[in-house]
């Protein structure tokens, strides 16, 4: 029923649900999962006269299947005092990429089958592992940042983690938002499973270089060094790294040795105010397919 005996309806404000949230650590209070439903635990929802973060706690499908046959009132309340998720350090939830090499759209910018997406002076941040057994998953891994130095989310071997001291995460169908306030998202992507991901809103800071992603279609690197590259629509296949910066240079599309391709729709580069650089796909057309060790878009800033 959409409403309860006292009129109640079964939609909780979102003012509600974000403080049930917070207060559980983002997943379900017995095992952590952050696939979660929000159940009316005290009192039900069909006595419930109001939508009280208090009497509302979050539990996964699993468990909230097991509410009162195979989990017992007295197991819920004690959870509910050391929520699983905070009791770890974060909630969890898994990622299927399938068995062929997975792609990961950080908004305009494409990597299919790269091995490691985003590199900074070493440091893989999202990175695709091949299967640890023929006809397994791809694996991948991820570490994120926000302006503030904070883990946004981190993958580990397709598991995705979201820290309980997060302000807030919220999963609706295969989106994961997460807030640091009301109107910041420092991220947001999209599972898209057997595939891969979609970065649809990014605010990544790491080492003092910045990748942002307003909308779903573009992308803005900016590099400690004053550099900058903007473009949409820029796919990079078969590459060992997508986006790399070493120093005070930056490079898409490094092959390491390997055959690689690259597609790029419209690119602005500004290399600190010294020069800029306009890639579209007409100059592509005349310039061929590049499958050269690295796309090198800017050396030591001047």
């Amino acid at each position: 029923m959409n409403v309860n005996q006292h009129g109640l309806s079964r939609h909780i404000p979102a003012a509600i649900r974000r403080a049930v949230r917070q207060r559980d650590g983002f997943g379900c209070v017995i095992c952590g999962s952050a696939l979660i439903d929000y159940e009316h635990f005290d009192p039900e929802f069909a006595q419930a006269k109001e939508h009280d973060a208090d009497g509302i706690i979050l539990l996964c499908t699993a468990h909230h299947r097991q509410k009162g046959t195979f989990l017992s009132e007295d197991t819920i309340r004690k959870a509910m005092d050391a929520p699983a998720a905070k009791a770890r350090g974060f909630s969890f939830g898994p990622l299927d990429p399938g068995t062929t090499a997975p792609s990961i759209a950080i908004g305009g910018f494409v990597g299919e089958d790269v091995e490691t997406l985003v590199e900074i002076d070493g440091h893989p941040l999202f990175s695709i592992s091949a299967p640890e057994v023929p006809g397994g998953p791809f694996r991948i891994n991820a570490a994120i940042y926000d302006q503030n130095g904070h883990m946004t989310l981190q993958i580990v071997d397709n598991e995705w983690r979201v820290g309980f001291d997060t302000w807030d995460s919220e999963i609706v169908g295969p989106r994961i938002t997460v807030r640091n306030g009301l109107g910041d998202i420092p991220l947001q992507l999209r599972c898209e499973a057997g595939k891969g991901l979609v970065i649809e809103r990014l605010n990544l800071a790491y080492k003092g270089t910045r990748i942002i992603v307003d909308h779903e279609d573009s992308f803005r690197v900016e590099t400690r060094s004053g550099q900058t590259c903007a473009g949409s629509s820029v796919h990079v296949k078969g590459a060992k790294v997508g986006i790399q910066i070493t120093g005070d240079s930056l490079a898409l599309g490094v092959s390491g040795g390997r055959p690689i391709s690259m597609h790029i729709g419209e690119m602005h580069f500004n290399g600190g105010g010294s020069r800029a650089l306009i890639l579209t796909a007409d100059y592509l057309a005349r310039a061929g397919k590049i499958s050269t060790k690295a796309f090198l878009l800017a050396t030591a800033a001047r």
